[in-house]
């Protein structure tokens, strides 16, 4: 998580300074019901509308975790392959699911089942599901119908999910340590109920599952590794031998600079970029996928047609998906994937989401717009910014949610039914999108096309 994703001085109005003053004084004459009251203030504070309840000026409800379920739970499409233009809600309805010819299927459940073995997954804590055509299997944890939550999976689940602990040098050379999320955690966070990865067609296979658990274990781990500076004011520091002036907020190449390059220097170069948190995320999820490719023994020409995907002057342009509101894709991402519906609490390590400021005063300041969070496991975020705490999803909402308040830190009491509505999307009256976007599968052995813009 980010320590700050806006300056640290904000331009506060006077109403708010003066609210804060008169708090002040209750607090130091009265501090007993201080907290009872500032608690009773933040409750009955007015919370986004959703889009279908605003003009008749009352809050709509958050739908719950079972109406998160419904949405998620769409009939498998004939077609495996899911086009530009189409919803990718078509997905299956929960788990690893596994698509292709009836001798793929027999073999992958096989290798399957081998491997939740040596990940040492209790045979008894999965389901495994063939379709009758036998070319479809769908692997799904056992827990409890309507259960999507997958930030206690480590606590709960009777599943040995041992955190590794990773030494490295930092871009100072000082030694470091940081706790890495397990393949089985990640694996069984994809096994959890109420969303669905599909290895479908030439995807079809145990080994594009691995690779696809090794890449988010490498996001999560140069996410963890990062140590960037929040810029205040919001002027960019890069380095200039590799990046030009940002072009319409835009990270820009200098001529001839390797775009795989440039973004590695992101984390290891000196001295540390001073950047926002979108830059995070998406330097973050474009270095965990190349420097996975780059530290395999493959031939350079596949890891340079993977780079041919990026656009040669904005790297980081379109690398994520481009879909409307009612969750059709319109543009493909050059490296990512997006998931729709899913729940509040449904996440695996890899997964970049967006928590959207909805007060309209405090989200018009510079970078309050929001918060971009990617998952780390065990129930944490990535902290991206060095020296700042590591955050749980609900304290990076309540932290989001204070800043209505002039609040940054988000240490706020906030009732259960207040929690629960922001939990929600922020089109049914909360703070946090139902999107997820993840890496996609990637195949190497073939020459990549860029996508269309």
């Amino acid at each position: 998580m980010a320590t700050s994703n806006r300056p640290k001085t904000r331009p506060y109005s006077t109403a708010p300074l003066a609210s804060v003053f008169v708090l002040a004084i209750v607090l130091v004459v009265q501090p007993a019901p201080f907290w009872c009251t500032l608690r009773t203030l933040l409750a009955a504070a007015p919370m986004p509308r959703a889009a279908s309840e605003a003009k008749k000026g009352t809050i709509q409800a958050f739908p719950g975790v079972a109406g998160q379920i419904a949405a998620t739970d769409p009939k498998l499409p004939p077609n495996p392959k899911i086009p530009a233009g189409s919803k990718t809600a078509s997905r299956p309805a929960s788990g690893i699911v596994f698509r292709g010819r009836p001798a793929e299927i027999a073999q992958v459940r096989l290798r399957m089942r081998e491997w939740l073995a040596a990940l040492k997954c209790p045979s008894q804590l999965v389901s495994e599901i063939e379709s009758a055509s036998h070319e479809e299997v769908a692997f799904t944890l056992n827990t409890p119908p309507g259960d999507t939550d997958t930030l206690t999976l480590r606590a709960r689940l009777p599943w040995a999910m041992p955190v590794e602990t990773v030494a490295f040098q930092d871009r100072d050379d000082v030694s470091q340590t940081r706790e890495l999320a397990s393949e089985a955690e990640i694996v069984a966070a994809m096994l959890q109920r109420g969303r669905a990865f599909l290895f479908a067609g030439a995807h079809c296979s145990l080994e594009q599952l691995k690779e696809h658990v090794a890449i988010r274990r490498n996001i999560a781990y140069w996410g963890s590794r990062a140590d960037w500076i929040f810029p205040d004011p919001f002027v960019p520091r890069f380095n200039s031998s590799l990046w030009d002036a940002l072009q319409v907020g835009e990270w820009t190449l200098q001529p001839g600079v390797s775009a795989r390059r440039a973004i590695a220097d992101a984390f290891e170069g000196r001295p540390a970029y001073e950047l926002g948190c979108k830059s995070a995320c998406q330097f973050v999820m474009a270095h965990g996928i190349f420097d996975y490719f780059a530290t395999l023994p493959r031939d350079a020409a596949r890891l340079a047609r993977l780079e041919e995907r990026l656009d040669p002057v904005h790297p980081l342009r379109e690398i994520e998906a481009k879909a409307d509101k009612q969750g059709v894709i319109r543009r493909p991402g050059r490296l990512l994937d997006r998931h729709f519906n899913v729940a509040w609490n449904h996440w695996v390590p890899g997964d970049w989401g967006w928590i959207k400021n909805t007060d309209d005063p405090s989200s018009n300041e510079a970078c309050a717009e929001g918060s971009n969070i990617i998952y780390a496991g065990g129930g944490r975020f990535v902290n991206y910014y060095a020296g700042g705490p590591i955050r749980t999803l609900d304290e990076s909402l309540k932290r989001v949610y204070g800043w209505r308040f002039g609040l940054e830190n988000g240490e706020l009491d906030l009732p259960d039914d207040v929690m629960q509505r922001l939990r929600g999307d922020p089109r049914a009256g909360g703070l946090l999108r139902n999107v997820r976007d993840v890496p996609q599968h990637f195949e190497l052995g073939a020459p990549s096309t860029r996508p269309e813009a």
